[in-house]
């Protein structure tokens, strides 16, 4: 017995020594190494690089940017051919604000171009309960004090742990490739078309929508520490005088009538009050509201699931995102104050 209370003994306290060790390699690493401003998303530099590095880049006059909802749902073509400003497509999967901050930062974006910014977000980016792979950055993990990281995934903690871990082989194992390694052709200017239609059943309509779940709206917590951090990165985006449309994207309508009067509803409507009075905060930062307003605009058959538009759906949603643009050109042109015009209701 006495062997086996010393083994146990013995073993709990190289246990606790090697999560003490765990601990201060983190801290350590966190306080020596910039990781609050690296990026963590390859695709994203890729288009970067691709787009707005080359020669070609000093012709854009719009930079469209965000998550998928801008990735699948913003045609640069269709811009161009509606407004004649040249357009690229620099949004991926995920990408949330702090890391397109990261990103224009690191490599000076905004600094040499006076280029309309487009951005999409969606709710995910602002969630505290939405801490699953692709709804909690790296870049938004870093930004977060250690101690709030730890109060943020408190439920989570072997998690996060594992994701920090490979987080840091991947911003070490970044900076020894070289930048040519990171260079690649996209298609339609960076537009990923869908081209699917979303196909609905009577089951994915019926049902206790309170029990359905859904990561954006896990656990919906808000605003919290996300939302903090969200603010810094629209303020360190705004700080560099380039006007910027930031909206709160489109649902299918079949989504739209299943969660209508949910705490979903709700927190979607919350998000967009949210974003609209921070963008009143900066005279170049304009927030459009598509989850509320231009409802009749969309149809089912526009989508290919409940959250993104296809390829006919695109096509509708980037018309109606450069008439947004022509109308804050002509703001500029006839000095009218642009807020006025964009805090109209739409139809």
């Amino acid at each position: 017995m006495k062997t086996y209370k010393r083994w146990t003994i013995i073993t709990l306290l190289i246990f606790l020594g090697l999560m003490v060790l765990l601990v201060l390699t983190d801290l350590g690493l966190t306080v020596s190494l910039p990781l609050d401003e690296a990026v963590f998303n390859k695709e994203f530099e890729e288009k970067v690089r691709t787009f707005l590095l080359s020669e070609d880049g000093k012709a854009v006059d719009v930079i469209l940017c965000g998550d998928s909802r801008a990735e699948r749902q913003l045609i640069p073509d269709v811009v161009k051919d509606r407004t004649g400003l040249n357009a690229v497509n620099i949004a991926t999967k995920g990408l949330d604000l702090v890391t397109l901050a990261n990103g224009f930062k690191k490599y000076s974006i905004l600094q040499n171009t006076d280029a309309f910014i487009v951005i999409s977000t969606s709710i995910f980016q602002i969630n505290d309960g939405a801490v699953g792979d692709g709804y909690t950055t790296p870049a938004c993990i870093f930004n977060l004090k250690w101690t709030s990281q730890i109060k943020l995934f408190k439920k989570y903690l072997p998690y996060l742990i594992d994701k920090k871990m490979e987080y840091y082989w991947d911003y070490f194992k970044s900076h020894a490739e070289s930048a040519k390694s990171r260079k690649k052709e996209f298609l339609e200017k960076g537009y990923l078309a869908i081209t699917e239609t979303i196909e609905l059943s009577d089951g994915q309509l019926k049902g206790d929508i309170n029990k359905i779940t859904h990561p954006w709206y896990k656990d919906f917590t808000f605003p919290g520490r996300k939302w903090e951090i969200f603010q810094r990165a629209l303020r360190d985006i705004a700080s560099s005088g380039n006007p910027i449309i930031i909206f709160n994207p489109p649902g299918c309508p079949a989504w739209l009538e299943l969660t209508q009067n949910t705490f979903m509803d709700a927190a979607e409507r919350q998000f967009s009050a949210f974003l609209k009075q921070e963008a009143q905060k900066y005279d170049n930062v304009f927030f459009l509201d598509f989850y509320s307003e231009n409802r009749k605009s969309f149809t089912n058959g526009m989508f290919y699931n409940l959250q993104h538009l296809n390829r006919k759906g695109a096509d509708v949603f980037s018309r109606m995102i450069s008439q947004d643009i022509s109308e804050l050109l002509k703001t500029r042109k006839n000095d009218v104050k642009a807020q006025e015009v964009f805090s109209a209701p739409r139809n």
